[in-house]
């Protein structure tokens, strides 16, 4: 028998992974079987990338001795880079 500790937090993560939850969970036919997946996340790596970069903005993002990158400036920083594999080497 759950405690009542037990359908508190039930009933969070219900809240938080449920319809319209900022964390909803759904799930995707792969390989024959249904996964988990979040729903409202972004659905490939560079649109994450930039998604979280955005939400950090000018945060500290990655340090080096004493150089310090925020995350909008590892964004545009990356960006550059993808741009020149792409259009200098052919990278897809």
């Amino acid at each position: 028998m759950p405690s009542a500790l037990d359908l508190r937090l039930d009933a969070a993560y219900d809240m938080i992974t449920g319809p319209g939850g900022p964390i909803e969970v759904g799930t995707v036919e792969r390989f024959g079987r249904p996964l988990p997946f979040i729903t409202n996340a972004p659905s490939n790596i560079v649109d994450y990338i930039a998604y979280f970069c955005a939400e950090h903005g000018d945060k500290t993002f990655l340090v080096e001795g004493e150089e310090r990158l925020s995350f909008k400036q590892f964004h545009a920083a990356a960006r550059k880079v993808a741009a020149a594999l792409v259009d200098g080497h052919g990278v897809r």
